[in-house]
Formats: structure tokens, sequence, C-alpha cells
């Protein structure tokens, strides 16, 4: 011990039975070649079912990924498969255990896209410098003022937006909420900032009936 205690000290410090720490002396070769921080304990477990493909695997993760497709667990359940034959009399249940573990083993979790477009950024990448080439002399001419020189992006939003949670009472077994009969109907709201970081107000765009028509509507409360 560095500060000359005993065990018996050093459990009453640390609050845990003496035992333990002489477990973790017994140890302290095996947390040493620890690699991750987060790792609970220093046994390795029983051998993966997917230890002899999980190269492939990370491949097959990678590569969908470069190519800014969607992988998901049942994918990897599909490729595992289609790697390991006898996977098949596995039980899907016992099967996505292993896939969790593969995924935990490697770093790997579901994350929401934070952008979404029908072409890879690195196929417009080139096109996306160019416009810059050609715009920033432009914005930035000295007779151009700020004010005027709008950005705008679209996005759709649901006429009657639902709440799937309320205030309750604790221990209520049903918890009913009214819902609108028009929850599929959407509308598009256009909105615009300005190069000087002013807001312009929203603009709500209507979808007619029997034809297309537009309805812009300024709405004080969507700025």
């Amino acid at each position: 011990m560095e500060n000359n205690i005993t065990f018996a000290e050093a459990a009453s410090a640390v609050t845990v039975d003496q035992s333990l720490i002489s477990r973790w002396r017994k140890q302290e070769g095996a947390w040493g070649s620890v690699k991750r921080p987060d790792m609970l304990q220093v046994h390795s477990g029983p051998r993966s079912v997917l230890l002899n493909i999980e190269m492939e695997l990370l491949d097959f993760v990678e590569t969908w990924r470069s190519k800014g497709l969607p992988v998901n667990r049942i994918a990897l359940m599909r490729k595992a498969r289609a790697l390991l034959p006898e996977l098949e009399g596995k039980s899907e249940h016992a099967l996505k255990m292993s896939i969790s573990r593969f995924m935990k083993k490697n770093r790997l979790v579901h994350r929401m896209a934070t952008h979404k477009a029908q072409r890879h950024p690195s196929e417009v990448e080139g096109e996306a410098l160019d416009f810059l080439t050609h715009i920033r002399p432009i914005l930035l001419d000295k007779n151009r003022d700020p004010n005027y020189i709008y950005n705008m992006d679209q996005t759709p939003v649901q006429m009657a937006m639902e709440w799937k949670c309320t205030i309750d009472k604790v221990g209520a077994r049903s918890v009913n909420l009214r819902t609108s009969a028009c929850d599929t109907k959407r509308v598009t709201v256009a909105v615009t900032l300005t190069a000087s970081g002013r807001r312009v107000k929203s603009m709500v765009v209507f979808k007619g009936k029997s034809k297309y028509y537009i309805i812009i509507h300024r709405v004080q409360c969507l700025t």
C-alpha cells in the first residue's frame, strides 16, 4: 500500500468488504491491462458466436455508413446469418443479444440522423465549393445589405400536434388522450433568416382539396 495502511483500513475507507480488496490485489495485473475505461469486469466471458465474423460485420457497417445507407440490428442479423449459415438454428432473441454484445464491444450504437440527403455529401462537395466560390464575392460586395440577403428553408409540420404524455394520478391503470381527426395532414412552414441574423416571420403553405394552391400566412407565434 502506498499510504502504508492495512487491508482492513482500506476496506473501511471505501466501505467494501476486506475480502474484495484482497481479490482486487490479486487481479492487479489484469486490471492494468484493461484498455476500455468503461469495462466492468476483467473476465473475457464466453466465446462469442460472432467472433469469427466480427471483422466482416465491422466492414459491412463501415461500407454501408460510408455510402450514407442505414444499418440496424436486423441488417446485422441478416449479414451474420449469410456469413455463418449455422446461425439459422439460433433463436432470433439469442441472435439479437449476440448482436447487442457485438455492438457494445465495438462501441456501436443507434444514432439519430443529423443530415438527410438523396446523395452522399462527398458527391456534392465539388458543387457546394463551386457555389460558394461564385456566391461569396457577390454577398461580400460593398453594395450588398445583409438585411436583404435571405436564407429560407422549408419543413413539414402536422396540423394537429399530438401529445404522447400527460399528468395523471399515480397508479392509474388507463391514461386516455383524445386525438384529432386530421392528425395525418401536414402544412409546409418556411423559415427565413437574413445574413444579418434577423429572423423573418414564418410563412405557412397549405394544400387545397381540388387543386394545389398556396395561402401564405404570417404567423407571429412561429417566429
